[in-house]
């Protein structure tokens, strides 16, 4: 199976130019030129209000690429805690599957 791949991180929220009302922006920067590439638009004001919800969300979507990075490494270190005999299956499955939804692999 071929695993997803996403835009590498960091993602950022906001790039040049890319707010618009009640709207912000969710990209990052490429390494080579500098260059904004807005990967997503979350809305943030609902009827001219903040909406903490939405900010909350932007900021979630911004962190997703260091939270599957974050994930991995887990995944690493339980599964050495498995192998000296420490009960953490749970948490491996945990992880796994959410390594799994972030990438579209497979159960």
């Amino acid at each position: 199976m071929i695993e997803a791949t996403h835009t590498p991180g960091p993602w950022e929220i906001e790039g040049p130019a890319s707010y618009r009302a009640g709207e912000v922006a969710i990209g990052t920067v490429a390494n080579d030129n500098d260059s904004w590439s807005e990967l997503a638009t979350v809305v943030v004001r609902v009827d001219g209000l903040p909406s903490p919800e939405g900010e909350a969300n932007a900021r979630l979507i911004a962190a997703a690429p260091d939270l599957l990075a974050a994930c991995r490494l887990a995944l690493v270190q339980f599964s050495s805690l498995a192998e000296s005999g420490i009960p953490v299956m749970h948490q491996i499955k945990e992880l796994s599957t959410a390594i799994r939804k972030a990438t579209g692999e497979q159960a």
